[in-house]
């Protein structure tokens, strides 16, 4: 198996170093692609190239809910495909996973797996979607835009508006912005609108299809232009409507949403290392460096069979 990871950055050089260090240390052949957004902080372009690793500066930016995040990875997937970049799968992930178990022992499983792809997804009009009927239909069948500057604290106190009437939806979570009813969606019967996350291992033919979808149905590309959180919808439409492929709905990720508010999972420490090992989780989900290194280290001794790295060698890879 050849595997390849996209890993999406924009923050924490420090970790971003370190978390691809350990993938290159646990897979010495993979091929490992940093997409990075370049407002976000700078890298060390050196240090990744030391460890045989791609450096790629989007010079686009990403825009957390908005279709920059999913435009990024088609970018990504043309490049890599139109390069004929040898891969038999893609791991995407983002700068805060951590890998939860050696990487030969993941990527062997993906090998023998049989299935095409593994990503969670969900039918958003169905009673079984975690999101509830509501959520799916405002983030994906409204068409959404930016206020001007001047009109978004009264949109704020507005909001009470939104459990009045089904045509306009004022939406606070990624800033300000405002949601009109689509007349006109690409979903229906036959094309159902699917949801999930956006972190996922697909097998190649899995990404040869996205990208062929993404260049021949324009209108479903333009439809999520203006809609909420994209990343995590047009994936699993295209592949889940394609009828081809065998997809396992489990990511292999380990998160917890507990208390979750605004979309975004806890941040885990220490004390979640017995659920983070006790699954068949194959990365975690969200880790910082900066407020426990010590988990980090803990990973390290399970991921690669070895002590981590000292510190100094692990500095040497955080210069600027």
């Amino acid at each position: 198996m050849q595997p390849l990871y996209l890993i999406r950055t924009h923050r924490g050089p420090a970790q971003i170093l370190r978390l691809a260090g350990t993938i290159r240390r646990g897979s010495p052949a993979a091929r490992i692609v940093v997409w990075h957004d370049a407002g976000g902080c700078a890298l060390d372009p050196a240090a990744l190239a030391a460890l045989d690793i791609e450096l790629v500066l989007d010079r686009e930016g990403t825009r957390r809910g908005g279709f920059t995040m999913l435009s990024g990875y088609l970018r990504a997937i043309d490049r890599l495909l139109a390069a004929d970049a040898a891969f038999d799968w893609l791991v995407y992930l983002s700068g805060q996973d951590y890998p939860t178990l050696p990487l030969a022992e993941s990527e062997l499983s993906l090998a023998e797996s049989g299935a095409d792809g593994f990503i969670t997804h969900w039918d958003i009009g169905s009673p079984a979607s975690p999101w509830g009927r509501r959520r799916g239909l405002r983030r994906y069948c409204y068409r959404y835009y930016d206020p001007p500057a001047w009109s978004r604290p009264l949109l704020r106190r507005l909001r009470f508006v939104n459990g009045l009437q089904p045509l306009v939806h004022i939406y606070l979570t990624y800033g300000v912005q405002v949601g009109i009813r689509a007349r006109n969606v690409p979903f229906g019967p036959a094309f159902p609108c699917y949801g999930g996350l956006q972190w996922h291992a697909l097998s190649r033919p899995c990404v040869q299809y996205l990208a062929d979808f993404a260049r021949d149905r324009p209108d479903v590309v333009a439809h999520y232009r203006r809609t909420i959180l994209p990343d995590e919808s047009f994936l699993q439409t295209a592949l889940v409507n394609s009828g081809r492929f065998r997809l396992v709905n489990d990511d292999k990720r380990y998160y917890d949403f507990g208390g979750s508010r605004d979309g975004h999972p806890r941040t885990l420490d220490r004390a979640d290392l017995p659920r983070i090992i006790g699954g068949a989780y194959h990365f975690a989900r969200k880790l910082d460096l900066e407020r426990d290194p010590e988990l980090f280290d803990r990973l390290d001794e399970r991921v690669l069979g070895a002590p981590a790295e000292p510190p100094a060698a692990r500095a040497s890879l955080s210069k600027p």
